[in-house]
């Protein structure tokens, strides 16, 4: 059960990092805005993701970095469309 339970811890942190990196990708190449409610589901997605899995693994520094970043992905949606 351990190594199933590790296998999708590492499924999950995967995932976040293809998320947030296809998303900034996908900004740089001019396919969404930062505005974009894509682009911030998807970095607030994958920043989740990567925390959880980090969290898991008792790696504090990517969890704080998450966090924030998902902080900052939420003020974007707030401010993108509240606006």
């Amino acid at each position: 059960m351990i190594h199933k339970t590790k296998g999708i811890i590492e499924f999950v942190d995967w995932v976040g990092v293809v998320l947030i990196v296809g998303a900034y990708l996908a900004a740089v190449m001019g396919t969404v805005q930062a505005t974009d409610y894509r682009y911030l589901v998807a970095n607030i997605v994958g920043s989740v993701g990567v925390a959880y899995a980090s969290w898991k693994k008792k790696d504090v520094q990517p969890v704080v970095l998450n966090l924030v970043w998902i902080l900052v992905a939420l003020i974007g949606l707030l401010r993108a469309y509240n606006a």
